[in-house]
């Protein structure tokens, strides 16, 4: 193991569940993630965990968006 003395002593999860894109509503796609992180005071990590994303961006009209969830970066 690169980090044979790491133990954790701090772990934070946090869930995103069903979430859609700036803008969508109950028909538009949605995106389940989750982040992690993790450190034992001086040694961090972060994990990122998803399966399938479905949409990346929301972009509201006014700026030239479709609302897709499709508009990239």
């Amino acid at each position: 193991s690169e980090f044979p003395t790491f133990n954790a002593t701090w772990v934070l999860i946090s869930t995103w569940h069903e979430v859609t894109f700036f803008g969508g509503n109950g028909q538009t796609p949605v995106n389940t993630f989750q982040v992690v992180l993790i450190t034992d005071g001086e040694i961090s990590f972060t994990i990122f965990q998803y399966n399938t994303i479905t949409w990346t961006t929301g972009r509201h009209a006014s700026s030239g968006g479709n609302l897709t969830g499709l508009g990239g970066i």
